[in-house]
């Protein structure tokens, strides 16, 4: 009995080992779809108005700014009212040269996140707000020209742009403001942070808000500083390397500028007592005044190396207005001078009519002669007499 049960269980498993293994179900081929590619539209609807896919210029408020991406040959986008949701609309815009943005008032603080888009062909930016703005950072462009002008601002973040020139105008400096590179930068309404001023490889610089001079000296790249208003200290200038000064709306004594580097100067509305007080300037080469100010330009004797005075000269208006009498006598004489040389100009005659020549008239009849009326009642050449009044200015009839 144990033997056939042993052998029993033997078979057995020798079966179960040459088993052919149960079969499986193969995995079904993928029946997933690949999305369609979206169709673009056939054109562009902005406040009820239609565009076609391939406009060049747009003025656009803040609602259906997604259809942009289908505005791939845009180059001059206007946007205007609050700001969007998102700005994803400028991914698409790579032929852009031209971007105005101009956010309206508002309660809430606007965020412009822009330095996430790249604009590669964009020249000219545009920024204004009336409403206050929590974050400002500029797109990834290379720019000819760039204006910023908030009311307010919290951060400002330029550091992604390449300028050629850039004007900013903030009612007052932002907790952090980051340049990029910028060849020309005007700061007005605000002084920006020294430390910012440093670093920055700027060539011309201009400012509007009076603050200590002497990040200048550290400022090697600088080659024009434009100052307006008052209060700036100008002792620190002396000890930088500037070459070239520009003072709107400053005056006062500039003596401490005759130590200085400075070659190119320029004093826009300068009195006479200002510009005295650069008298002995050694390196002085180049000096601009307006005659209206500074009305006595005796200094000009003691600046040794100066070459070149540019001289703004009031108009004529000016100086009658300011009792020149004798020459407003004078320019009403040229007046009427000039009147009666274009009345002259102007006259015409008709010359008188042939005479026919008859059989024997000792004259040439294919010579063109004509009798002119006088006492003895001579011959002139038609020739000599059109060519006297031509010479005369005096035109003639039927030419």
């Amino acid at each position: 009995m144990k033997r056939t049960l042993l052998l029993f269980l033997t078979a057995l498993l020798l079966a179960g080992c040459t088993a052919e293994p149960l079969p499986t179900e193969s995995a079904a081929p993928s029946s997933e779809v690949l999305p369609s590619e979206e169709t673009p539209p056939e054109a562009l609807v902005f406040d009820g108005k239609s565009y076609p896919l391939d406009v060049e210029s747009l003025s656009v408020g803040p609602y259906e700014l997604q259809q942009l991406r289908w505005a791939t040959g845009l180059k001059e986008l206007h946007f205007s009212g609050h700001a969007p949701e998102s700005w994803d609309f400028l991914a698409s815009l790579t032929a852009l040269e031209t971007l105005q943005i101009s956010l309206a008032a508002g309660t809430d603080p606007a965020e412009l996140p822009l330095d996430g888009y790249a604009l590669p062909a964009l020249k000219s930016l545009q920024i204004s707000a009336e409403c206050p703005v929590g974050t400002l950072s500029l797109p990834q462009a290379a720019v000819e020209s760039c204006t910023v002008e908030l009311s307010a601002v919290k951060s400002l973040d330029c550091s992604k742009l390449t300028a050629g020139e850039v004007q900013m105008v903030l009612s007052a400096a932002p907790e952090a403001l980051i340049f990029g590179s910028v060849q020309s930068l005007s700061c007005e309404g605000f002084a920006p942070d020294v430390a910012s001023l440093q670093a920055l490889p700027v060539r011309e610089l201009s400012l509007t808000e009076a603050q200590p001079l002497d990040f200048v000296a550290e400022m090697s790249s600088l080659e024009h500083l434009r100052l307006s208003g008052s209060g700036w200290e100008l002792a620190p200038l002396a000890q930088s390397g500037l070459l070239r000064l520009s003072l709107s709306r400053c005056g006062g004594d500039l003596s401490v500028l005759t130590q200085s580097s400075i070659e190119h100067l320029i004093l826009p509305d300068a009195s006479t007592e200002t510009v005295t007080s650069l008298a002995g300037m050694a390196s002085l080469h180049t000096l601009q005044v307006s005659d209206a100010a500074a009305q006595d330009l005796a200094v000009l004797e003691t600046l040794p190396n100066l070459e070149t005075l540019f001289l703004n000269v009031a108009s004529q208006s000016a100086a009658i207005g300011n009792g020149e009498l004798k020459d407003a006598a004078l320019l009403d004489e040229l007046e009427a001078k000039n009147k009666r040389i274009t009345e002259l100009e102007a006259r015409e005659v008709q010359l008188p009519t042939r005479y026919d020549l008859r059989y024997g008239h000792p004259i040439n009849a294919n010579k063109r002669h004509v009798m002119i009326p006088k006492e003895n009642g001579s011959w002139l050449c038609l020739i000599d007499l059109e060519h006297a009044l031509r010479v005369a200015g005096i035109r003639i009839k039927g030419e």
